[in-house]
């Protein structure tokens, strides 16, 4: 790329950035610039709305012109709002919380056009639900959480996909006004906060952003900002396998400022790839070549399946239904290091339509999580273990993994009488089956990338047992 601002990505960046979206190693992280709203003509950021609402009030106009500060510039003007005596920082959260309430249900068609896309995390730095809800007009049921750097340690319970996304925001909610980072002030605050983890960022974020194999879109991010340096450090963001990409909308008056972007960090650790582009268009054409290379995982393809799915079965009996459609409680066993095929394991059971279950985020140990692991395996109707080498060198361990195992084995195993399944040991290329489970029959299921003959198995059994 060298110095060159690239106003347009050629074919190999949107091949990659594709693939790796319809692969889900891709986090897409929206910035301000992204969160646009109609202005007569002109298309603006919310944030920059705000924060020229915020410079007419009377009680602060003498301090904006006094300081000389840019009313669209939010971070000085809401602190310009926090020292003025009749205003104060109480008051300036009102008019906050009352903006973003006015807008409780908008949304925009940056964000119609990538809701569409399979993202299973999202990360936004704006208070707004703007993305949720473009999310949900599509269908999918997404999960939100938010981070309060003056709160307690944020709790991300979810199994969450690409049916079910996690929309996670960085600078807080509206909901819990306090945790809004809106003055210079606050963002200092949250720097430190974070810093010094007090409290920490969910693990659940920071695995995902950390992730070597997991490449980053962000979207009108606003990497002119000084302190995005100091954070993109503080969260890690570095030394990925893959280039990360970044989409700004800068006027040629901060061409300057563009280029010192493009060589910090596209020439740094960070390996972010800028481009100078606009937003609305490359959500647009983003979409458009997404739909053309991979058109069975857009939102409405599956919504249009699942339209053709309630008519068929309109007409048909149950037991015309798909060979394996599967109503189950899956429970989904594996050592941490085998995540990605544990995913694959997981998504492939949603498609076949069962509730399978797993320990994405290697939660906490203790007796709740104990009681919540035996509660889960009474309430499943299967359990897949996954073997593989990484779970061999477990046996033996005080491992969690090695823990359910055993719970299942003195538990759910022993009320199940042949020829129906509970347990299920999918083994992985060249490993060995566990010696305490040979008395149950394994399934090869190869490099974990084919999980059909898995899902047939437990198909059957689900047919044995209807049939008994």
């Amino acid at each position: 790329m060298g110095q060159n601002i690239m106003n347009q990505w050629d074919d190999d960046y949107w091949d990659e950035i594709i693939f790796n979206i319809a692969e889900d190693n891709c986090i897409l992280m929206l910035g301000p610039d992204a969160s646009l709203e109609k202005s007569g003509s002109k298309k603006i950021p919310t944030s920059r709305l705000l924060s020229l609402e915020l410079a007419k009030q009377s009680v602060i106009k003498s301090t904006i012109q006094k300081w000389k500060i840019k009313p669209d510039n939010l971070t000085q003007v809401s602190l310009a709002y926090t020292l003025e005596r009749k205003a104060g920082k109480s008051k300036l959260l009102q008019k906050v919380q009352a903006f973003y309430k006015e807008r409780a249900d908008h949304t925009n068609e940056v964000f119609n056009n990538l809701a569409d896309l399979p993202f299973s995390v999202t990360i936004t730095t704006t208070p707004d639900k703007m993305f949720s809800n473009a999310l949900k007009k599509t269908g999918k049921e997404p999960f939100e959480e938010f981070y309060n750097y003056k709160g307690d340690e944020t709790d991300i319970p979810y199994d969450y996909c690409v049916k079910n996304p996690l929309v996670f925001n960085l600078y807080g909610s509206v909901d819990d006004s306090h945790s809004l980072i809106l003055t210079e002030d606050d963002v200092l605050d949250f720097l430190v906060a974070i810093t010094d983890k007090n409290p920490p960022v969910p693990s659940e974020i920071l695995t995902e952003l950390r992730n070597n194999e997991k490449t980053i879109l962000f979207v009108g991010f606003g990497f002119e900002n000084w302190y995005l340096r100091i954070l993109l450090r503080i969260l890690q963001i570095e030394n990925k396998e893959s280039p990360s990409y970044a989409l700004e909308n800068m006027n040629s008056e901060n061409i300057d400022i563009l280029h010192n972007m493009i060589i910090y960090y596209g020439h740094s650790n960070f390996k972010i790839q800028v481009c100078n582009y606009d937003i609305d268009k490359f959500a647009v054409e983003l979409k458009a070549r997404f739909a053309k290379a991979y058109p069975e995982k857009m939102a409405g393809f599956e919504t249009a399946k699942k339209k053709e799915a309630v008519g068929k079965e309109s007409t048909t009996s149950k037991k015309g239904k798909g060979k394996n459609n599967i109503s189950a409680n899956v429970f989904i066993s594996y050592a941490s290091e085998d995540e990605k095929i544990a995913k694959k394991v997981h998504d492939e059971l949603i498609k076949c339509g069962a509730n399978p279950w797993w320990d994405k985020k290697k939660l906490r140990g203790g007796d709740d999580w104990d009681s919540m692991i035996e509660e889960r395996l009474q309430d499943s109707d299967y359990m897949i273990i996954i073997i593989s080498d990484n779970l061999h060198k477990k046996i033996g361990q005080k491992s969690y993994v090695v823990k359910e195992i055993k719970q299942a084995i003195n538990g759910k195993q022993e009320q199940t009488l042949p020829p129906e399944k509970f347990i299920i040991p999918a083994v992985l290329n060249k490993s060995k089956h566990l010696d305490f489970l040979k008395d149950i029959q394994a399934v090869a299921i190869g490099d974990g990338k084919d999980v059909k003959s898995l899902i047939s198995v437990i198909s059957d059994d689900i047919k044995r047992r209807k049939n008994v």
